[in-house]
């Protein structure tokens, strides 16, 4: 339930962001009396990543961070490496893109760490079409 209300105000920050920040604050301040934080930590992870890889142009970076780090104050560095390591990989996202499409071509390229991200990946055959621009030349396969 914290986990919930966390995301709806990372989802939705007030436009006044330190009425946002102050409201972390609290919410955070409750995450101190969970009894269960590996339960929340699944919980909070989860919405994490939909946040991150959902998020539609106005993903709220700094407050992903602070609370990443107040978890990490609370409780280790262990307990939110894999959540860091997230927040980490999206706010790369801007450098993968200028540098595989200067364009902006109309799809994103996320490079995801391994093992940090609670998502399951399906195999799916890939077939490279028979031609392929890459970095301006152009490949025929």
């Amino acid at each position: 339930m914290l986990a919930g209300h966390i995301d709806t105000l990372l989802r939705n920050p007030s436009t006044d962001t330190n009425d946002a920040m102050t409201r972390l604050e609290g919410l955070v301040a409750f995450f101190k009396l969970v009894e269960d934080k590996e339960a929340f930590r699944a919980t909070y992870a989860r919405h994490l990543s939909h946040r991150l890889l959902a998020a539609s142009g106005h993903l709220w970076l700094d407050g992903e961070r602070f609370v990443v780090d107040q978890f990490k104050a609370i409780c280790g560095v262990g307990y939110s490496s894999a959540m860091s390591k997230m927040v980490a990989d999206i706010s790369a996202v801007g450098d993968t893109m200028t540098a595989f499409d200067p364009q902006h071509s109309g799809y994103d390229i996320y490079v995801l760490t391994g093992g940090s991200w609670p998502l399951t990946v399906n195999s799916y055959p890939f077939k490279w079409p028979k031609e392929v621009s890459l970095f301006g030349l152009l490949i025929y396969i």
